[in-house]
């Protein structure tokens, strides 16, 4: 016996138990229900929704679809984002480590640091020596020159090449005994012993050492007139590109490169403690600049003890074209820095006779004697 299909509200379906027929064996074609009008609304019913619900399905699909589009767009802005913003983060950085590569060696050039260590190796900065000097000397509207100066023999290569260049300036203290001879004492005392000594370990130790051996000498020499005479003392010493120096009382060390003029040490005179006193408070800028002993002498060579004394713990690092002015006060006490910067052009045999054309060009009726040295580098 099989089961009968049935078909109702638009679907086949087999009859529950109790309503089965007997078939034949050889089974007809199944009667067709009659259509009710209920059965045709219904079945049209049920086959509006699903047509009406096909559109909303492909529009969720395309919805899902659209969906998914807009998060990959905006992963791949955002991808996008990040990568510029890292790339920017990484020139940055490079950028700045550059900046800073560059400071640092900036400022490891600019560092002082010792031009001989203890094993006594020479370090090559700058491959630069003296290869030029000029030097100029007068004795003013005084009675007696008590200028000296002394320089080493730079045009030796075996003395250049081993010790360098020594150039020394003294001036005698006027108004005082004997001022010519205990600045000629100085400055031979300091060229003996750059003369005596083969290979220089610690040039501003040894320059120390000199300036206080050649105070001792003097202080002999004087015995009990200590007091009545002495002498300032300038030195320069070039060695392996290098500048060393050294000053006692009131004469100057320049340096001159690319139009610039550039005082080096510091004056020994009465008039610098004045002026910290005014910046101080302590007194007035009119009571520093009139006061009468401004420009006495704090410190030289003959003093006992000898009180103060400006060097170069370190070697100056010097360029090709670099002129060294050592100069003793009857020079810039008489010409600015702009008429010696005016002069700075030529080379230092011509720039000596022109600064000496100028110093006494001005005729100053109480001129001082006068000297300078020049040490042009190439």
């Amino acid at each position: 016996m099989g089961r009968e299909i049935e078909h109702s509200y638009g679907f086949w379906k087999f009859p529950s138990s109790g309503e089965e027929t007997e078939m034949e064996e050889t089974e007809a074609p199944a009667e067709e229900v009659e259509s009710t009008p209920e059965t045709k609304a219904i079945s049209e019913t049920e086959t509006t929704l699903e047509m009406e619900s096909i559109p909303e399905t492909e529009a969720a699909g395309a919805g899902e679809s659209g969906s998914a589009s807009a998060w990959l767009w905006f992963a791949g802005a955002g991808f996008l984002m990040l990568l510029g913003i890292l790339i920017f983060v990484l020139c940055f950085r490079r950028q700045k480590k550059q900046k800073g590569e560059e400071r640092g060696e900036a400022a490891e050039n600019l560092r002082p640091r010792p031009a001989y260590p203890q094993n006594g190796a020479a370090v090559m900065s700058v491959p630069v020596s003296v290869a030029l000097v000029g030097n100029l000397q007068h004795i003013g509207e005084r009675e007696e020159q008590q200028d000296s100066f002394a320089i080493s023999d730079f045009a030796d290569p075996a003395v250049s090449r081993q010790k360098g260049c020594l150039a020394v300036v003294a001036d005698g203290m006027g108004g005082m005994k004997n001022g010519g001879r205990i600045s000629a004492m100085v400055t031979a005392s300091l060229l003996g012993k750059f003369e005596e000594r083969q290979f220089p370990d610690d040039i501003p130790l040894e320059l120390l050492q000199w300036a206080q051996e050649a105070n001792e000498e003097v202080l002999q020499h004087l015995g009990s007139h200590v007091g009545e005479s002495g002498s300032t003392l300038v030195a320069a010493w070039v060695k392996d590109g290098r500048l060393h120096y050294l000053s006692v009382g009131d004469s100057r060390i320049c340096l001159l490169r690319s139009g610039t003029l550039t005082v080096l040490n510091r004056e020994h005179v009465y008039g610098s403690e004045l002026d910290e006193r005014a910046a101080r408070g302590e007194i007035s800028l009119e009571e520093a600049r009139s006061d009468p002993q401004r420009h006495a002498l704090t410190s030289y060579i003959g003093s006992n003890p000898l009180q103060k004394i400006d060097r170069s713990l370190y070697g100056f690092p010097l360029l090709a074209g670099d002129k060294i002015l050592l100069m003793s006060d009857g020079v810039f006490g008489t010409l600015s820095d702009m008429e010696i910067l005016a002069e700075a052009e030529y080379e230092a045999p011509a720039m000596a006779e022109a600064l000496l054309g100028r110093v006494l060009s001005h005729r100053k009726p109480e001129q001082d004697n006068f000297t300078a040295v020049i040490l042009q580098c190439r």
